[in-house]
């Protein structure tokens, strides 16, 4: 869900974890539509579809049996940009 200031400027979006994340991609590989999907598990419809077609990019197989969902397939992205800085501790 994403936040907005009192002008409308997005401040934040909402973090969704891997499990719920998956049984997004289980309901819509067991043919519930996006809507359905969005109110059983409170996420937005729009994130459902991404979630799953993201899915679907990624390797998870709708026709496979059992299903098999790996972390990969709903992780985000590395973020790009620069790496923080590595310390070291003197011991």
């Amino acid at each position: 869900m994403e936040e907005t200031d009192s002008r409308g400027t997005m401040v934040g979006r909402k973090y969704y974890d891997l499990a719920i994340r998956a049984v997004c991609v289980y309901l819509k590989a067991d043919g519930k539509s996006s809507s359905a999907t969005s109110a059983i598990t409170g996420i937005p419809t729009k994130t459902v579809t991404n979630l799953y077609r993201r899915a679907c990019d990624r390797g998870f197989d709708l026709t496979a049996r059992p299903l098999l969902m790996k972390d990969e397939f709903v992780a985000d992205i590395p973020k790009a940009g620069r790496p923080k800085k590595q310390t070291s501790e003197l011991t």
